[in-house]
């Protein structure tokens, strides 16, 4: 009987014990639970009320950007004006150079008919060997 005794006192221990233990951790989750809600609560007012409002799109501020936009590109297409006068300007000297070159070739060309001429009056060859 003392045995069956023991056994339940044990029992009876364990149960207490484990009743303690989930009230104690039940508190402290219940806890952590609150804390993470007012947590999220806090985040979410925060945003709603300071950061939604900064991208927020309104009719002026397009309009001010768009203008912004408007600048640059007439900015940019001043500059393709610049560039494309100086591409300009490289073309008329690149062909330039191109006649010039096929001007001396040519005279090169009819230097060396002449030379060959000389060679076969020299050699005294005939014209087609």
């Amino acid at each position: 009987m003392g045995l069956v005794i023991h056994g339940m006192s044990t029992a009876l221990s364990t149960t207490i014990t484990a009743i303690v233990c989930y009230l104690f951790f039940g508190y402290f989750y219940l806890k952590l639970t609150d804390a993470q809600t007012n947590l999220l609560s806090a985040i979410e007012q925060v945003t709603t009320t300071y950061l939604t409002p900064l991208f927020i799109v309104e009719q002026e501020t397009t309009l001010y950007e768009f203008t912004g936009l408007v600048r640059s590109l007439q900015s940019l297409v001043k500059q393709m004006q610049v560039s494309q006068k100086v591409v300009t300007k490289a073309e008329a000297q690149l062909l330039a150079a191109v006649d010039e070159y096929q001007d001396q070739i040519g005279e090169s060309n009819r230097d060396m008919i002449t030379v060959i001429e000389l060679l076969r009056r020299g050699f005294r060859l005939r014209d087609d060997e």
